[in-house]
């Protein structure tokens, strides 16, 4: 579904309307050609269907007061769509969203409707990875936040003229509250990426605070990596 903003010509638009697919990048707006992806079912395809499956059934479970508390509660939780505008979700979308947000930080559902909370930020000091020691390391400004999980998502190695990974990234790991400030998610992307890549090739890299209390997710913080040899 494409959303578009309208003036005396339509200023902007993203998504998919019938074959076409709507964006923008730094050269402006523009329309490709829909293709529809391969599904190769993998093991990390699988693992997130089978998440989506059990928090599908663990909403219709909820008792008729808890989905009303949900309904209401999503009032609190906008969301912005492609072109920015913000929206509001319904109870079961929020139910969902919150709760897979625990799920990838291996955290049990809720059942309660939260309230918001504000979800600490992270900083990356520094960043590295090593074509030849096939490692990569990520410190932190200090270690994680109490009360906060980390997602980490991370792109295969590009070429270094390459400005923007897209969809390609990956979540790669996620680490828990009070973890070190160290990051070493080598043997994690390997096993979902494959190596490292070449000496000056880049890997993007965004990570995502999650609050381990109600699943909101907070600001990304995000770079890029040039690989050493």
């Amino acid at each position: 579904m494409a959303s578009a903003k309208f003036g005396n010509i339509i200023v902007d638009m993203r998504g998919k309307i019938n074959g076409n697919v709507y964006s923008k990048n730094k050269g402006g707006a523009y329309v490709r050609v829909r293709v529809k992806p391969s599904n190769p079912r993998t093991s990390f395809q699988v693992g997130v269907r089978s998440i989506l499956t059990s928090l599908s059934q663990g909403w219709k479970s909820l008792t008729a007061t808890e989905i009303a508390g949900w309904n209401a509660a999503a009032i609190q939780f906008p969301k912005s769509n492609r072109v920015g505008d913000k929206h509001v979700i319904n109870g079961n979308s929020l139910y969902v969203a919150l709760n897979k947000n625990l799920a990838d930080v291996g955290i049990s559902a809720i059942s309660t409707p939260p309230v918001p909370t504000s979800v600490a930020t992270v900083a990356v000091t520094t960043a590295t990875a090593s074509a030849g020691g096939d490692t990569i390391t990520l410190t932190l400004t200090g270690a994680v936040p109490t009360a906060t999980s980390l997602k980490l998502f991370m792109s295969p190695a590009v070429s270094a003229g390459v400005s923007s990974i897209g969809t390609k990234m990956r979540q790669i790991a996620s680490y828990a509250a009070a973890h070190a400030a160290a990051l070493a998610p080598t043997s994690a992307y390997t096993a979902r990426l494959g190596n490292v890549g070449a000496a000056g090739e880049k890997i993007f890299y965004k990570i995502v605070p999650v609050s381990t209390v109600n699943g909101q997710a907070g600001a990304p913080t995000s770079g890029v990596i040039v690989i050493g040899a």
